[in-house]
Parts: C-alpha cells; structure tokens; sequence
C-alpha cells in the first residue's frame, strides 16, 4: 500500500504534500484507521513520564504507570502497522529522583514477546550538571547521579524485511559511525524550535537512513515541531506525523 493509499483512509489532514501528511488530533483517534503492515518505520520521542509542570497531569511522577498505560497503547499500534522486519526506535530518558523512574524498563517489559529487541542507542548530550542537593556536595553519603544521556530502543518486527532489488547504500563513514552504540551531540535548542522539548534532527536523520530505503514510510506519533517528517522529506521518504497540539502542528506545517 503507497502512501496516498493510506492518507485516503485517514481523516483530512492539518497538512499535507507529496511526502507528508500531518494530523492535529490525538494519536489514539489516528494510528488505529492505519492499515496493518502499511509502514515501514516508527520513529518517536513521547513524553517523558517524570517530567513534571511539561507534559500535563498524565506524565507527572505520581500518574507514571497510568503514563506507560497509554504510551503501551501507543506502541501496540506501532507494531501491528509496522511491516514485516520494520523498526520502532524510541527516544526516552529515565526521569526523577527519589523514585529514580526508569522508563526504559517500563518499554521493554511491555515490547518484549511481541517485537524482537535489537539493542539501544546511548545519546550523551555532552554537558555536566554541576547541582546538588544541599549538604550533599563532596559527601559519599548520598550523592545523586546527573543523568547527560538518553536512550534510543529499536525494536524490530518478527518477519522477513522486505527491500528493493536496488538501492542507494549509506555512505560509508556514516554507517560506520552510526552503527555504534554511543551518539554524542547536543539537544535542540527549545528557542530555536518553539517547542518545549525539540527532538533534534540527528535522531531521526540517522535513524531513517539506517533503517529505510527511498520513498517508504515513516510514521511518528508524537510530531511535536516536526522534526521527524522535516528529515523524512529531505531524504526521500514520506511521513505520517500525529501531534495533538495544534500550536505544534503549524511549527512543523511551515518546516516542510
């Protein structure tokens, strides 16, 4: 199925071309109207669980396991619109102190026995946190950790991958580098993207390169600023992007 197959099936889009289509609504309402094994990689970054006064009500510390109810909802969807042998890669941090959240356990203790998990990414951010809580500076009693990373999961579906007879190959030094398990690069600047929490294009640049071939489809069900489908465009691929903000919706609209 092509991707002006599956938009025809979908509501009307907040914006659409050749390459994208883009939905304000929310991703509950969108993702089960895609057909089964119509898309050829998921690429996100959720809402982190943890991050208080950020993402609302749901995703504050005390609601963590109503937050992974939904974001299991969202992944369930993921896996049964990803073809055969397609990849999910999710960006997501371990949140909080005291309780210390760690999300990347709550992924993985859901994905595992429906989809294959194929490793993790680290991202180091490169910077240092340097504050502590007081009376704790240079003590070995109780110190707290300074998180300056997050995680990529990639997942792959159960199935053979389907591939063109031919293709354009990654270029060398790129997939050399990428195919380590260590990224290091700064986040986005939340200034610079007029959102909160921008993903930076290094994710899913890399990630769609790696993982798909030209003009396949790459869906995101959290869009935010549009990172995702900016670089899906740019590489020849075609998106489908859910954001629920509307206000996030015209920022990624003007980027493609």
């Amino acid at each position: 199925m092509d991707f002006s197959e599956i938009i025809a099936k979908l509501p009307k889009p907040y914006f659409q071309d050749d390459a994208v289509a883009i939905y304000c609504a929310d991703n509950r309402d969108i993702l089960p109207l895609i057909p089964d094994k119509s898309v050829d990689l998921a690429v996100t970054s959720p809402p982190y669980p943890g991050v208080n006064n950020m993402w609302g009500e749901l995703f504050k510390s005390e609601n963590t396991l109503l937050a992974h109810e939904y974001l299991n909802k969202v992944w369930g969807e993921c896996i049964r619109l990803l073809s055969d042998g397609c990849k999910i890669a999710i960006n997501i941090a371990n949140t909080k102190r005291r309780p210390y959240i760690p999300n990347t356990h709550y992924v993985y203790d859901f994905m595992i026995g429906k989809i294959e998990p194929i490793g993790e990414i680290i991202w180091n951010k490169g910077y240092g946190q340097c504050g502590t809580a007081w009376g704790s500076f240079r003590s070995p009693s109780d110190m707290a950790l300074a998180d300056q990373h997050e995680y990529i999961l990639v997942f792959r579906k159960y199935g053979l991958r389907n591939k063109p007879d031919e293709f354009e190959k990654v270029n060398c030094f790129d997939f050399k580098s990428w195919r380590n398990s260590m990224w290091q690069f700064p986040p986005a600047k939340a200034s610079q993207e007029n959102h909160v929490a921008p993903f930076p294009v290094n994710i899913p640049n890399r990630l769609i390169t790696l993982y798909t071939f030209a003009e396949e489809i790459v869906i995101d069900p959290f869009l935010g600023s549009g990172t995702t489908a900016y670089c899906a465009k740019k590489l020849g691929r075609k998106c489908i992007g859910i954001e629920i903000e509307e206000k996030y919706c015209e920022i990624a609209a003007k980027r493609c």
